[in-house]
């Protein structure tokens, strides 16, 4: 299968974190836990509002939670739609 073939019904990664939490439908709850899993640090507070756009997101943490938000999609079969920094 050709890379592009792989991506599910997203096109490219194009979300930012926000139009991935909405568009995943998980719940902050889901959303840190796979946050945290993925090693990230930040406070449950600070995820939601950062995701929320409320906060300023450094880039590392900012892709690690595209990782949890793309490893959503990925177990869904919709590729990775959430673009990361790096």
């Amino acid at each position: 299968m050709e890379p592009d073939q792989q991506r599910g019904p997203f096109d490219r990664a194009s979300l930012s974190l926000t139009e991935g939490m909405q568009a995943s439908g998980m719940t902050l709850d889901d959303l840190w836990l796979r946050y945290v899993a993925a090693g990230g640090r930040e406070l449950y507070w600070e995820l939601s509002d950062q995701v929320l756009g409320l906060m300023a997101v450094p880039p590392s943490e900012h892709d690690l939670i595209a990782h949890a938000l793309n490893g959503y999609f990925n177990a869904h079969g919709d590729g990775e739609p959430v673009r990361y920094c790096r």
